[in-house]
């Protein structure tokens, strides 16, 4: 089935059961970490997303004043953007892995085996990764999206949870829980990063290293090997903490991000909030790609602006936006649900539609 200048012609939406939500395997574990560098007043913010089955996905605008529907098939929220944001997505517009959006709010994902989600909540439902689409539309802020936690709920199977930061240095950990999402804020969150482990467990256990209040030598990020969920932490929370009191340049960001890496690195990002800048590296590409957001088109079209990671090729990356084509975003979601095969519930024959989905989810009406 092809792209015959319509979207709206091209495929039958797809709507997502409770039963059916996957959108990357339990058994693929993603062991990627977040911290923020730098003073409250001018920070950065870096990411390292690390998934071994596949780097292939898209960065994508996602408009301003415009209203967005979940595609979970059952109580789905429904929410008016007012915030335009950038993206990297793997599956389709509107479930991200991380972004920034235009007030400077970034949010960013990690796998966390410990995680479990809420079966007897009630409310409007999105999934995990449209939670993400969500605070970024909606929240200008840390203490915005923390706020509005409370409006929908979170029908996931992948555990993962999330970190937030904002232009200002605020930063939070959310976690999904049975009872509810669990909130690590302000002073309860005194080291500005995460990374695949419950935050009140790398807390405890980074207590037991040099420079934290222990005696074991803490990790350096050698090269020569792929650092643990904690060595990461304990790596980026010593960054964080010698980050120094002017705003560390993004090459800084990116030796970070390097101790940060092991086999899986795949995207490299790094937020500059204050600047609407981002700046990312691509493992098998040579280069950094930039994206100034201050020169983005924010406003609704109808098929969203975007481009194809494995193909970029400008250091300017909004020279390679243009609108998204379907058939290329259905067959990324292919591509990422073939390497899952076996181990989640979403077939590679299910894109076309979830791509059409996603995309009847927005209207700029």
């Amino acid at each position: 089935m092809g792209y015959d200048g319509s979207w709206r012609r091209w495929a039958k939406p797809l709507r997502l059961p409770s039963a059916a939500l996957m959108s990357l395997a339990t058994t693929a574990a993603l062991a990627c970490s977040t911290v923020m560098l730098g003073p409250s007043d001018r920070p950065l913010v870096a990411y390292s997303f690390d998934f071994a089955a596949t780097g292939t996905g898209f960065v994508v605008v996602n408009p301003a004043e415009a209203k967005r529907r979940s595609v979970m098939e059952d109580a789905p929220a429904r929410w008016a953007t007012r915030h335009g944001s950038v993206t990297f997505n793997q599956i389709g517009p509107g479930m991200p892995t991380a972004g920034m959006n235009t007030s400077g709010l970034v949010v960013s994902l990690m796998w966390n085996d410990g995680v479990v989600y809420d079966r007897r909540g009630t409310g409007p439902v999105l999934n995990e990764l449209e939670f993400i689409q969500h605070l970024l539309d909606t929240s200008g802020s840390v203490d915005e999206a923390l706020t509005a936690l409370n409006d929908v709920r979170i029908d996931g199977r992948v555990p993962i949870h999330f970190f937030l930061a904002d232009s200002v240095g605020n930063t939070a950990v959310v976690t999904p829980t049975a009872g509810g999402v669990f909130v690590h804020a302000g002073e309860d969150m005194s080291i500005p990063a995460l990374t695949n482990t419950s935050y009140p467990v790398l807390m405890e256990k980074i207590s037991g290293f040099q420079g934290f209040g222990g005696d074991r030598k803490a990790p350096s990020g050698d090269t020569s090997r792929d650092p643990n969920s904690l060595e990461r932490f304990v790596i980026a929370a010593t960054a964080s903490r010698h980050a120094g009191p002017s705003s560390p340049t993004s090459d800084q960001a990116f030796d970070v991000l390097d101790k940060l890496a092991n086999s899986e690195t795949r995207w490299q990002i790094v937020f500059d909030p204050k600047l609407q800048r981002i700046e990312l590296r691509i493992t098998g590409q040579e280069g950094v790609h930039q994206i100034d957001m201050r020169k983005i088109d924010f406003r609704c079209h109808e098929r969203p602006l975007a481009a194809e990671l494995t193909k970029i090729s400008a250091t300017d990356l909004s020279a390679d936006l243009a609108p998204v084509d379907p058939a290329a975003l259905s067959a990324v979601s292919r591509q990422v649900f073939a390497a899952l095969r076996g181990t989640a519930d979403m077939a590679p024959e299910m894109a076309d539609g979830l791509t059409a989905g996603l995309l009847a989810s927005v209207s700029c009406e």
